[in-house]
């Protein structure tokens, strides 16, 4: 065998050894799903032109309602992104109304103060749900609902969930109720069972674990029943904060909230409300408005495991607006979020291959936009989408939401008021 002379093998393992190093760096064959996404900014610039949203804009198109989800309520970049996304939705495609995933009479009672000029993020600690009201990007997105009130285009704030546990549900729903009865002529209020009936939402507004004694849930269930028939009845052309419609939702809302808490915690009778709530705030309260929701993705997405499986809200609103309703999902790849239940730091874990998030990883970018599928299951690789778990065997993206939003690395939300 011929042996190379001393001063030529260097050179030649040299090049032999860049040539190693290129094969190891050379790129992969590109993944056709994380080759389709764009790159997009996280946080507003002051100027913001919102450019690189063009194509969210695309996708939404002509959707009158567009949900804004969340793997968990406690990441920063994700609170950040969606404030930005609302800018976006409010400023240049004209979404006039915001549907919180808090109290449906708690919210009700924060934008008619608002519409008198008090500042919705003074007053919602306490009155909206903690991880917006309570944290400093909760409070950013808050700030900005407020800068828009004076303005030609102010921002409806509305909630959505059927589970009332406010200050204000706390201290002023039932004497609200009994004043509105008072005045519509109800004989409820003068009713042997209206102190049952009273004495049961109070403890369902204290969220109270154990339920009341079964002859004041019995004397709830028969108030409950006879305003439901009585507000129905009111075909009343006008639907507004206060309203007999208003009050229905609000007397459905405490009867699923029963349901939830104490008759059948797993029936899912807060998405079905919520869900109605939202239907209700399309149809009646803000009718012909375009509107952005904002909450968890296990409310917000749409399609059931299957047609006899309790809805999500989302499949609520899905199943009465068909495209019209556009989910943007926000998902992760890895850092660590605020776990809402102890408010401790939680490790995102990691996506496993062949997982949207693993996919979209492929392409460079701290953040990504990919567009909803031309075919609902034709490139749906199973996600996490429930606080960063995998939900069953659901694909997601397409059959889920439409919109995606990755986010390469996420932080916990900050606790700034306690």
């Amino acid at each position: 065998m011929r042996r190379i002379p001393a001063r030529r093998a260097l050179p030649l393992l040299g090049l032999l050894l860049a040539g190693a190093c290129r094969a190891a760096s050379a790129p992969a064959t590109p993944d056709p799903l994380a080759a389709q996404a764009t790159p997009v900014r996280i946080a507003a610039t002051p100027k913001d032109d919102f450019a690189d949203l063009a194509p969210f804009g695309v996708a939404v198109g002509t959707a009158r309602i567009v949900a804004l989800d969340e793997q968990t309520h406690g990441g920063h970049e994700e609170f950040v992104l969606k404030t930005r996304l609302l800018r976006y939705l409010h400023e240049r495609l004209g979404f006039d109304v915001l549907v919180l995933e808090s109290g449906f009479f708690d919210v009700g009672e924060l934008e008619q103060a608002g519409q008198l000029k008090a500042r919705i993020a003074d007053l919602a600690p306490g009155n909206i749900f903690f991880m917006v009201s309570k944290s400093a990007e909760g409070q950013a997105m808050l700030r900005y609902v407020d800068s828009t009130r004076g303005t030609e285009h102010p921002l409806t704030l509305v909630g959505m969930d059927s589970q009332h546990s406010g200050n204000l549900s706390r201290s002023e729903l039932l004497p609200q109720l009994a004043t509105f009865l008072g005045r519509y002529g109800s004989p409820a209020p003068s009713s042997p069972d209206w102190p049952g009936f009273a004495a049961t939402v109070a403890e369902l507004v204290a969220l109270h674990p154990a339920p009341p004694s079964p002859a004041d849930l019995a004397a709830f269930d028969r108030i409950g029943a006879q305003l439901g028939r009585e507000l129905a009845a009111d075909h009343a052309p006008k639907s507004e904060i206060g309203s007999a419609g208003w009050w229905r939702r609000v007397v459905v809302d405490l009867q699923a909230q029963e349901q939830q808490l104490w008759i059948a915690p797993k029936g899912n009778a807060r998405d079905q409300a919520m869900g109605d709530n939202i239907v209700w705030i399309a149809e009646h309260l803000a009718p012909g408005q375009r509107m952005v929701v904002w909450g968890h993705a296990i409310h917000l997405m749409h399609d059931a495991p299957d047609a006899a499986a309790p809805p999500f809200a989302g499949t609520v609103v899905h199943r009465r607006f068909g495209a019209d309703y556009h989910v943007a999902h926000l998902t992760g790849l890895a850092g660590r979020y605020l776990a809402y239940t102890t408010l401790e730091p939680r490790d995102i874990p990691a996506a496993a291959p062949g997982t949207l998030e693993a996919r979209l990883a492929q392409q460079p970018g701290d953040a990504l936009f990919l567009a909803p599928p031309a075919s609902a299951a034709a490139d749906a690789p199973a996600a996490r989408f429930s606080d960063y778990q995998p939900l069953g065997s659901l694909p997601g993206r397409g059959v889920n939401w439409e919109s995606t939003f990755f986010i390469r690395q996420l932080t916990p939300v900050t606790m700034a008021l306690h």
